[in-house]
């Protein structure tokens, strides 16, 4: 995506450090200075993140393959919870989108559902519920799903506010 979009900044956000230190040498190596990778938990760094910017500065915020948590008692650790749900809402520029996807139907339809509780966003029209990558570039775990002949489950939202 940074490739394909160079004046577009992308900022990559991912619990796990291994991941991010192997993701930013990409970067690096490829030379992409609109790419970066950031290690936290961005349920409890989101308001910090976005602390200096005015509001609207998320123009697309996706959500790609979480950890379901599948046990009752893991589920508090899900990444759509109502704070950070709440906090991307109102950063949304006008214009804004969520894209969300996961190769679990009840988690796409889970993170899409607590999206929806917030008065600021709604269903894409008629491509709420996506087929194909929104993007267009696939992620690596996107890839390795289809391959396998396995579905992925979109579900494309936008802002319904303006910020002017």
């Amino acid at each position: 995506m940074a490739l394909l979009y160079p004046d577009i900044n992308f900022l990559g956000i991912e619990i796990r450090e291994a991941l991010v230190v192997e993701a930013n040498e990409n970067c690096n190596h490829l030379q992409l200075p609109n790419l970066y990778f950031l290690f936290c938990n961005i349920n409890t760094h989101i308001e910090e993140l976005l602390k200096s910017f005015h509001l609207g500065i998320l123009n697309c915020v996706s959500i790609q393959f979480p950890d379901p948590w599948f046990k009752r008692s893991h589920q508090k650790r899900r990444v759509t919870q109502a704070d950070l749900v709440c906090t991307i809402s109102s950063n949304l520029s006008s214009n804004g989108h969520i894209f969300l996807q996961s190769d679990i139907q009840s988690i796409t339809n889970e993170m899409k559902e607590e999206f929806m509780k917030n008065s600021s966003v709604y269903e894409h029209g008629e491509n709420a519920d996506l087929t194909s990558n929104y993007f267009t570039v696939l992620t690596e775990r996107e890839a390795s799903t289809l391959n396998k002949n396995k579905l992925v489950y979109r579900a494309l939202l936008q802002s319904a506010h303006d910020h002017n």
